[in-house]
């Protein structure tokens, strides 16, 4: 099957550069910053479009050193989407019952899934990777009152 656009995937990296940057910009100008002892309302806009911004200059690398990947059948990306929303309702609902460690895991697993070549133990140390992370920022750094655990039998 041709396609009428062959290298349309090949925009998706610059798209989410572009995205980031005017999320993170706008963040600037209109939000106070604060420090990273008190953060302002625009850190965390800040800091998330320069993320989008360097995973969009990352896929964006990979996308023109690769220029013979090919792309994904309609029913595998159909598939991906399906699992990675998936895995996001089931990060909200684990987390109101279980907690954010157990949340994490689920999510990971789900979103491992829509890959297509599942590799348990690349996952489980994505796992525990971003366990840690979160532990260290949320529990850590920001001293918030986010559940880690919950056991709903003691509740």
């Amino acid at each position: 099957m041709k396609r009428a656009w062959p290298h349309m995937h090949k925009l998706g990296g610059p798209v989410l550069v572009m995205f980031g940057l005017s999320y993170a910009l706008y963040a600037y100008l209109n939000y106070r910053m604060g420090s990273i002892r008190s953060m302002g309302p625009g850190m965390f806009p800040v800091m998330a479009g320069g993320t989008l911004m360097l995973l969009g200059f990352v896929i964006t690398v990979a996308d023109f050193r690769d220029g013979t990947r090919e792309i994904a059948s309609e029913q595998g990306l159909l598939r991906s989407a399906a699992l990675v929303l998936a895995s996001i309702i089931a990060f909200a609902v684990s987390f109101a019952m279980l907690g954010l460690l157990p949340a994490i895991f689920v999510s990971v697993l789900l979103t491992s899934l829509a890959d297509g070549r599942f590799a348990p133990a690349r996952y489980l140390a994505v796992s525990v990777a971003l366990s840690v992370f979160a532990v260290l920022v949320f529990d850590v750094m920001l001293g918030s009152n986010l559940p880690l655990f919950k056991l709903p039998m003691l509740s």
